[in-house]
């Protein structure tokens, strides 16, 4: 079965959203810390084989006409997702940056082609190109 992800767009929180049956799904809380997470990406970031979560704040989301915190600080995370043997998720925060946010777009790709997924995020300050670092 299929599950999905998503931001609270108008309001506090990203979920996960547990297929449990036919039409049937169980809501998680994945982080409730901050607002306005319009847009979202799956992807390999660690290279591990799971699949991990792109996300974070749209700074200045409405032009102040529904934003919960409209000056917030715009992070920009990547959620590793780590399944546990007793068949519990769990998702571990890491932050890439906290001066753009995500924006109505997010993607990951190669960018640069060494062989590690960047990010691109798209804000109304611009298109923003994160680029992973090989670890040391």
């Amino acid at each position: 079965r299929n599950d999905f992800m998503s931001g609270m767009g108008h309001g506090r929180g990203v979920f996960w959203f547990e297929q449990t049956g036919d039409n049937e799904w169980k809501r998680h809380v994945i982080d409730d810390t901050y607002t306005d997470a319009h847009a979202d990406e799956l992807a390999d970031i660690d290279g591990d084989g799971v699949d991990d979560l792109v996300v974070g704040k749209t700074p200045l989301a409405h032009l102040g006409l529904k934003d919960p915190d409209e000056f917030g600080t715009p992070y920009l995370y990547w959620y590793k997702i780590v399944n546990s043997d007793d068949g519990k998720v769990r998702f571990e925060r890491n932050l890439i940056d906290d001066s753009v946010g995500v924006g109505r777009q997010v993607t990951v790709s190669d960018i640069n082609k060494d062989g590690l997924p960047d990010i691109a995020v798209a804000t109304r300050h611009g298109v923003h190109i994160f680029l992973q670092e090989p670890a040391s």
